[in-house]
Formats: structure tokens, C-alpha cells, sequence
């Protein structure tokens, strides 16, 4: 419906109902609230937009610093493969050692004395059973950080 008023000489109005008349009120008063609503909605985009700069930032902060402790785990797992395999080959190697001294003590018992001063000298060629233990040690210190327990 149209609304068609018109005034009358004493300024009253006619050709309006008031049913009309409510409608226009309805709307004039639902237009306040959407430009008050409007206007809300735009501070609270701007103070949003403000954020998004601090917000991105502290977010790849979180992505960097996820980063670093999944580098950090995986380089602790490495660590732990290496120090378990050095472990083995010293462990090898230690029972490899002992296994060519007592080949040599029975040598020496057994081979003419001429060929003795031959075993000296494979002896030398041994690794000192003290010094590696002490280099084993120090591997075990470096391995933890230098901190002993």
C-alpha cells in the first residue's frame, strides 16, 4: 500500500491509517537499528583487522616454535639410534679385542721363542683397554650434555 496523506487546514493529516502509521514508525525504527547494528559491526571489523597483524604473527610464532620441537625430537631419537649403535661397535670391538689378547697369550705359550718378539709387537697394535674406557666415558658425558648424574 501507498501512503497518500494529506493535510488538512487544521495541519491534521488524512488519507493515512493508523495501521499505516505503525508501519512507518516499524520501519524508521528497524532503520535506526540496522544503521546502529551497521555501525557496530564496522567498529568491531576494524578492531578484528587491527588484530589480525599480532594474531599471524604469534601464529607462526607457534608454527616455528612446533618446528623446533619436532626438530628437536627427531634429533633426540637420532642421538639415541647413534649413542645405542656406538655402544654395540664399542661392545664389538671390546669383545673383539679380548678375544685377539687371549689369541695372543695362547700364542705366546705355544710359539718358539725366536717369533715371540713378533707378538710384542701385535700387542702394541692393541688398543689400551684403560684408555678406551676413559674415551667411552667422556663420549657418555658429551652425550648427555656434559652432565654427569
Amino acid at each position: 500500500h501507498d501512503i497518500q496523506p494529506e493535510k488538512t487546514l487544521t495541519g491534521a493529516v488524512k488519507g493515512v491509517t493508523v495501521d499505516q502509521v505503525e508501519q512507518l514508525k516499524k520501519m524508521a525504527l528497524r532503520s535506526v537499528t540496522d544503521r546502529h547494528k551497521v555501525q557496530e559491526l564496522t567498529e568491531e571489523n576494524t578492531r578484528l583487522r587491527s588484530q589480525v597483524p599480532s594474531m599471524k604473527k604469534r601464529l607462526e610464532e607457534a608454527q616455528r616454535q612446533q618446528r623446533l620441537e619436532q626438530e628437536n625430537r627427531r634429533l633426540r631419537d637420532e642421538n639415541y639410534y647413534l649413542q645405542s649403535e656406538l655402544q654395540e661397535e664399542r661392545s664389538f670391538t671390546e669383545r673383539l679385542t679380548d678375544g685377539i689378547g687371549r689369541m695372543l697369550d695362547f700364542l705366546e705359550e705355544h710359539l718358539p721363542e725366536r717369533l715371540r718378539p713378533l707378538l710384542e709387537k701385535a700387542r702394541e697394535l692393541l688398543p689400551d683397554p684403560e684408555i678406551g674406557q676413559q674415551q667411552e666415558q667422556q663420549q657418555h658425558q658429551r652425550g648427555m650434555g656434559g652432565m654427569e648424574l
